[in-house]
């Protein structure tokens, strides 16, 4: 089965790890899901004042999009960029990086990874419908 579009708001979250590293996390896209893609997964997150995403790093590219809210990602341990709205960041593969919100306001993020994969740990749980085993992705 293969869902061309769905609201945002019709989109499940699903909420990651204890404080202070917990988040929501709406996987929009992926070729895991039924609104699935071939060469990229777009998801969103959204992370609370003095909350942080730890430290974590993946194969993938990815290219951040901050949609609202203050915060930095510190890259390789000592890069630091500041994230403000309209805030494009790209992040190189197996690039560690750590996101902390330093406002007083949500974080949204708007996320796409290519190639896919990471966003696999998010099927889970996440609400999302995952095709099935040996299901084509464009039925």
């Amino acid at each position: 089965m293969f869902q061309r579009s769905a609201h945002l708001k019709d989109i499940p979250g699903n909420s990651l790890l204890p404080f202070p590293n917990d988040r929501n996390v709406k996987l929009l896209a992926s070729p895991s899901i039924v609104r699935n893609t071939e060469h990229v997964a777009v998801g969103l997150v959204q992370i609370a004042p003095d909350h942080v995403h730890e430290e974590h790093e993946h194969a993938a590219e990815e290219v951040m999009y901050i949609i609202k809210g203050r915060g930095e990602v510190v890259i390789q341990g000592k890069e630091r960029v500041l994230l403000k709205p309209e805030t494009v960041v790209i992040l190189k593969p197996n690039e560690r990086h750590m996101i902390k919100v330093t406002g007083a306001e949500t974080l949204e993020i708007l996320w796409v990874y290519a190639p896919p994969g990471p966003e696999k740990k998010f099927v889970s749980g996440a609400g999302c419908p995952a095709l099935e085993e040996g299901e084509s992705s464009y039925e």
